[in-house]
């Protein structure tokens, strides 16, 4: 009987124990596909920042080239007018070619205001039925849509500004791009090279073409699973993320508007190249599913047949706790971020090895609560931001400076995150720390092309004005005086007409260093039309200071030669700026004034205005 009530007891258990282990299989099994699903869903996710961040990118390359495309333009116009060549069709042409081998356009077209058209080829058209010569003659910088040229039969499009002589509109000058020329701009690779990216209208015909193949708009606009949502985005100017079918491929596509016309950068790419990543790690978590369930399996059967079970199940938890903590501190070490970890309950902090491998220490929670961790002068603001997660913040980011033992710095994203306990105290505090700093230089390297003339790298017009300005309105003058030169090159059309423009190039190069050599890194110095520079000498000490620094000017220019046995002059107006100069437009006023004065006088010489 006795037996007979443990065979029953045993089977009993065994039975649980079956079901116990179905049930575990169920669980693998339904925890398999959630998991899978959320993989899927993130590398979408994923793939939609990519491709949104990679267009916006791309967007502001493009927006970049056109704007130094009408610098650049507005530049030779100023010099054509200056040398009177828009009156000499020769020298159009030859301004033109030049034009073309200096810079990136496929050809140049002046077009005079009746429509008439002298190309950098030689040719002569009737362009007066362009939009973009339209635009330009009411005043404006243009960029025209697709247009065919006569001259090749090929395909691009056209950036124009408007010509001025003495205030008033003496024609266009434009410049144009083959489409295959162009692409180079916005064609960004991404996914192996297996992403397309265009640039089209809203009303979906194409300004660029991809270069590794091409899919008709016409199916991704008609097709897509959103084509009204699209549409509608497009024409307002919003960015967005669609798919749609091509045959048996499904692609994915992200678009987002550019500033120029109606333009858009649209970039797509195939949905089982974005899947390529979830199916491996799909495939790698259903064959850690098996092992677990045939380890799982072999336990129960084990564990059924042992009476040592509680003792070894709680040895396998124990192991299982271990491996949880081991794959954490490797994950913790292997992360490209920095990391640490604040208890607030113990007072501990934990951060990943990565602290002394890339800044040189790993930091004491001390440094962490002072701000210690980042640059000297964010150090409170660091420390701010810290408390006000320990206040209760459930998150939040920021952009620092930190600094490696070495001293050296470098920007970084912080991102910071109170994990609350079951009553809503925060408990710990978790820092993700994230180097930007390519990122920061680049922003600062598009701001300084934005900037710098091209020729010089000087400051150009606008910068100049913008940052003496600045100083006139910000800065006080009590104890010091500003002082403001405008000079302008003796005969520098001569050196232009006699020896070629690569050496009138050369002169203002030459200029340009000598100007640096010769004031404080805290003056402004830039180039603000053809052959005329301005200077701002910031806070100087005297009057007669500002006067020696105009002698000096004078003696270096005639050390700058042209060619073997002349050298440079200049005529230089000089401005001392008292109370009464209190904008740029004045100084640069009466700077003109004395600049004409040392002209009158012979030239090669300074001109004080007011004596």
């Amino acid at each position: 009987m006795e037996d007979q009530k443990k065979v029953k007891r045993t089977g009993k258990r065994i039975v649980l124990d079956i079901l116990f282990a179905a049930l575990i299989v169920f669980l693998i099994a339904a925890s398999f596909f959630e998991f899978s699903q959320r993989v899927r869903n993130s590398v979408h996710s994923n793939a939609e920042q990519t491709l949104h961040d990679m267009n916006h990118e791309s967007a502001l390359l493009l927006e970049t080239q056109i704007k130094r495309d009408f610098e650049f333009l507005h530049s030779l116009a100023a010099i054509m007018v200056e040398d009177d060549s828009i009156d000499n069709k020769d020298m159009i042409t030859r301004n033109l070619r030049l034009g073309c081998e200096n810079y990136s356009f496929d050809r140049m077209t002046y077009i005079q205001p009746d429509g008439m058209a002298y190309t950098s080829t030689g040719a002569e058209q009737d362009l007066s039925g362009r939009e973009y010569y339209k635009k330009a003659l009411e005043g404006q910088d243009a960029v025209s849509g697709i247009i065919v040229s006569a001259h090749t039969g090929k395909e691009g499009f056209a950036v124009a500004v408007p010509v001025y002589r003495e205030g008033a509109l003496a024609g266009v000058l434009s410049g144009s791009y083959l489409t295959e020329t162009f692409n180079n701009v916005v064609n960004m690779e991404v996914y192996g090279g297996e992403s397309l990216t265009y640039v089209v209208e809203t009303d979906g015909s194409y300004v660029l073409l991809p270069r590794n193949g091409n899919i008709e708009i016409s199916k991704w606009l008609a097709n897509g699973d959103s084509k009204e949502e699209v549409s509608r985005k497009m024409h307002s100017g919003e960015s967005g993320y669609a798919s749609f079918k091509d045959g048996d491929e499904t692609w994915h596509f992200c678009y987002v508007p550019t500033t120029i016309n109606n333009w858009y950068v649209v970039t797509m790419v195939p949905d089982r190249v974005i899947m390529g990543q979830a199916e491996y790690i799909s495939q790698m978590a259903l064959l850690l599913c098996v092992k677990i369930g045939l380890a799982l399996l072999a336990v129960g059967v084990y564990v059924g047949l042992s009476y040592r079970r509680n003792e070894r199940k709680e040895k396998e938890r124990q192991e299982l706790s271990r491996m949880d903590n081991e794959r954490y501190r490797v994950l913790l070490e292997n992360m490209d971020a920095l990391f640490f970890e604040w208890d607030l309950t113990d007072n501990t902090l934990v951060c990943s090895q990565g602290w002394q491998e890339r800044m040189g220490y790993t930091p004491t929670l001390a440094e962490v609560e002072s701000g210690g961790i980042v640059d000297v002068n964010e150090a409170l603001s660091f420390a701010g931001f810290l408390e006000s997660v320990r206040g209760g913040l459930s998150h939040g980011e920021e952009e620092y400076r930190m600094r490696h033992l070495d001293n050296s710095i470098f920007w970084c994203r912080v991102r910071l995150t109170g994990i609350r306990d079951q009553q809503g105290n925060v408990r710990r505090i978790m820092g993700l720390i994230e180097d930007i700093d390519t990122q920061k230089k680049r922003e600062v390297q598009l701001m300084n092309q934005a900037s710098r003339d091209s020729l010089t790298n000087l400051y150009n017009k606008k910068a100049t004005e913008e940052q003496i300005t600045f100083i006139l309105k910000n800065e006080r003058r009590e104890t010091c005086c500003h002082g403001f030169f405008l000079l302008d090159i003796d005969d520098f059309k001569g050196i232009n007409d006699t020896y070629g423009h690569g050496v009138g190039d050369q002169v203002l190069r030459d200029i340009a260093d000598c100007l640096l050599r010769l004031f404080r890194t805290s003056d402004i110095v830039g180039r603000i039309g053809g052959d005329e520079f301005a200077v701002f000498l910031r806070n100087t000490n005297t009057r007669e200071d500002i006067l020696k620094r105009a002698r000096e000017l004078i003696a270096d220019f005639r050390r700058i030669p042209v060619t073997e046995g002349q050298y440079v002059s200049c005529s230089l107006g000089v401005v001392v700026a008292e109370n009464s100069e209190k904008d740029f437009e004045s100084l640069y006023s009466h700077a003109d004034d004395a600049m004409y004065e040392a002209k009158r006088k012979g030239k090669n010489q300074y001109a004080v205005y007011g004596e």
